[in-house]
């Protein structure tokens, strides 16, 4: 089936912006299905067109990228995860035009993630220049604003005026990340018995909230 002269066009503009949704000549397709009692455990799907299978020089190349938030520039961020899928599908990719490729998503604090299907070889994405064949559409993120990450941590308080130079105060500082700010009042509750089942607390507190952004993180030219 043939492309008119827009759909070319378009398709094109759709591949150098890296916004390209759904080939328009049908010959890609990504669909996304998360798995039951789990949305971070995904399958994503890659089927092209019954003309392309079996050929390696055309399919051999072509790899699947997660990306989040949806929609994001292709171009101008790097790819949450990714897998070459001739690789992963151990040849089949090549030979039935079609693979499933499982990832388990994690948070980076945005609340969607979309999957985009690449013609190039990987080594291309480096320079920009990877094809952009389809995208799937955007799947939203359970709990991508929750806490995550706990760390736990002995730390020793040094004595007051009162106490012996060798008597030092033992605590433990927990730290975690999170998507929200103060306003949502975060603490920790904690109990002292062993029954994991109990749902009394005896402890709660509350807790100090930092914010951090990039700017805090990286510096040119790693911004």
């Amino acid at each position: 089936k043939k492309m008119s002269q827009q759909q070319q066009e378009k398709k094109k503009k759709g591949q150098e912006d890296g916004f390209l949704k759904d080939d328009e000549d049908g010959a890609y397709t990504v669909t996304v299905e998360s798995a039951e009692g789990d949305a971070r455990d995904v399958t994503v799907t890659v089927t092209t067109s019954s003309e392309q299978r079996g050929n390696e020089t055309l399919l051999g190349s072509h790899w699947i990228a997660a990306y989040s938030p949806a929609r994001a520039d292709v171009k101008a961020i790097a790819p949450i995860k990714y897998a070459i899928l001739n690789a992963v599908s151990k040849g089949r990719y090549v030979e039935t035009g079609a693979v499933e490729v499982r990832f388990k998503l994690t948070s980076v604090r945005e609340e969607t993630y979309d999957f985009v299907l690449f013609g190039d070889s990987w080594m291309w994405k480096h320079y920009n220049r990877a094809e952009v064949l389809a995208r799937s559409e955007a799947i939203n993120l359970v709990g991508y604003l929750e806490p995550a990450h706990p760390r736990v941590v002995l730390v020793k308080t040094p004595p007051s005026s009162s106490s012996s130079s060798s008597d030092l105060v033992r605590r433990v500082a927990i730290t975690w990340n999170s998507g929200r700010d103060a306003s949502s009042t975060p603490r920790i509750e904690w109990r002292t018995n062993t029954n994991e089942t109990s749902t009394n607390w005896n402890e709660v507190v509350a807790t100090k909230t930092e914010t951090y952004g990039r700017e805090d993180l990286c510096h040119a030219p790693a911004t």
